[in-house]
């Protein structure tokens, strides 16, 4: 009975992930559409128009929520699903209040966050969501004790972000604080150079107490607020320049850290801003050639980076010692084939730091190919969310703003599953909201609401604009009305 449960239930999973993926095309591809009068031969008033754009914006909403709620009842079937198969095999009623606090949670979320986060974008929330879902379900499959300290952090980070929507909306002149953005963001590296643990080869970490904190994953955030900061006049060669000093850097530290994943991630993010701000293509091409220089260098320099790429390069020959993790990766996604072995059916255990940088291996193995495909369209989704929004927003600061955050969301993610699937040589990053680490998750998580935040803010602004002014007197009681009807 517990094999032909497991033999359906990866089924259940592949169908749902392929749905929902289905389902946030088709979201992404909904246009939001203004009324011109232009486009009709009468003549509108300028409150007949309001009126026009006020109907379509809540269309477009009400469209967005109905397939939000579908998403989100896809999300909470796989997830039932995975942790029904956690609990046959383990037999622990443990393992079903755990799923049912998690799916608390991610009700919570999508319906009660809006109160604060007025006019959130669903679909980014749900994507988020899914990809924690993955998460939650190959953490507590590999290490039951590591899923809930990872739920934890999960619930910390978003109450501590209910303050996000308000802290952006305060801010006055964000895009003045370059200098501050820049000093808080290498002294978070700095200091770790200082006094940093030294873990797998690179001496990123901070040890306090028991706890290993990431400083690199809080400061590429930070990071990415001085970028926008310093390129948002349009990216002058001034200030392109100004910017490429601060990033080198950074760069610099994070290599005498032997953090070479991330120093890789804080130079093509800058790469991709300064091309976005100024509109230069050759920008790009004189970053691939600077960048390949040094990754030569790099390879020249540090004995581990040499052990990654001879890895990279013949897994099989090396299998014995540094091409253990890399051959086991590659046996988990080929045991696995398209539709996988089943949840607690294969043998994850035997690939290096399964629940972090390799999990993407984990989910094949049992999973599926299929569903490994799939998280790769979510991530490409989340990255067109991410990048419409970028494109919506009036401030050019925070257009740069959410662009470099979401192409350091989406190149992370090419990193980590490039170095799992020997596509590219491992980095030792991790797969976004879905790997185990509290640096990792709480990071992600602020820089999703971040966006957030920076969506809120736009709508907010959206809404004052449709809405007619509030005035006094008992003839204007009715737009008044009106007007509190639509902000609500």
């Amino acid at each position: 009975m517990f094999n032909i449960f497991i033999f359906l239930s990866k089924y259940l999973v592949i169908i749902a992930c392929l749905v929902y993926v289905a389902i946030s095309f088709i979201a992404i591809g909904i246009k939001k559409e203004v009324f011109d009068p232009e486009d009709y031969d009468e003549e509108y008033t300028p409150d007949q128009i309001r009126k026009f754009n006020i109907k379509l914006s809540k269309e477009y909403d009400d469209k967005q929520k109905y397939l939000s709620l579908i998403q989100l009842g896809l999300i909470i079937v796989s997830h039932v699903v995975c942790y029904g198969v956690l609990y046959l095999k383990a037999n622990d009623s443990q393992v079903l209040v755990f799923m049912m606090i998690q799916i608390l949670l991610f009700i919570m979320l999508r319906f009660l966050f809006p109160f604060v986060y007025t006019g959130l974008s669903y679909q980014l929330m749900n994507h988020m969501m899914l990809l924690m879902s993955f998460g939650f379900i190959m953490i507590a499959r590999l290490n039951y004790n590591n899923a809930i300290k990872q739920f934890i952090f999960v619930v910390v980070t978003m109450v501590v972000s209910l303050a996000v929507p308000e802290f952006i909306n305060t801010m006055k002149n964000p895009d003045k604080l370059k200098w501050v953005y820049s000093a808080v963001s290498f002294t978070m590296i700095a200091v770790v150079l200082v006094f940093g643990t030294r873990v797998y080869g690179s001496k990123n970490w901070i040890k306090l107490g028991k706890i290993l904190i990431q400083p690199s994953e809080f400061s590429k955030i930070v990071f990415v607020f001085a970028m926008a900061s310093f390129l948002s006049k349009g990216g002058k060669f001034k200030d392109v320049i100004m910017a490429g000093i601060v990033a080198a850097m950074h760069i610099l530290v994070l290599v005498m850290e032997k953090d070479l994943g991330g120093a890789l991630i804080f130079t093509v993010t800058y790469i991709v801003m300064i091309v976005i701000a100024s509109g230069n293509i050759l920008y790009l091409f004189a970053g691939i050639g600077c960048g390949s220089a040094a990754s030569m260098v790099a390879y020249k320099m540090f004995s581990h980076v040499r052990v990654r790429v001879n890895a990279w390069k013949d897994p099989w020959g090396t299998i014995a010692n540094n091409g253990y993790q890399m051959a086991q990766s590659l046996f988990a996604i080929g045991t696995g084939g398209w539709f996988g072995l089943g949840l607690t059916m294969g043998y994850p255990e035997s690939i290096p730091v399964a629940s972090s940088d390799f999990i993407f291996a984990s989910i094949c193995e049992e999973m599926g190919t299929i569903t490994g495909m799939c998280l790769i369209l979510i991530y490409i989704v989340t990255f067109i969310t991410i990048m419409q929004i970028a494109i919506r927003l009036k401030s050019e600061f925070h257009k740069l703003l959410a662009a470099g955050l979401g192409f350091m969301i989406v190149f992370q993610t090419f990193l980590c599953i490039g170095g799992v699937t020997k596509f590219i040589p491992s980095t030792g990053v991790t797969l976004p909201l879905v790997s185990y680490g509290g640096s990792s998750i709480v990071s992600t998580l602020i820089l999703f609401n971040v966006i957030q935040g920076l969506y809120v803010l736009d709508k907010d602004k959206e809404r004052k604009k449709l809405s007619p002014p509030k005035k006094k007197g008992r003839k204007n009681k009715k737009m008044n009305e009106e007007r509190t009807e639509y902000e609500e």
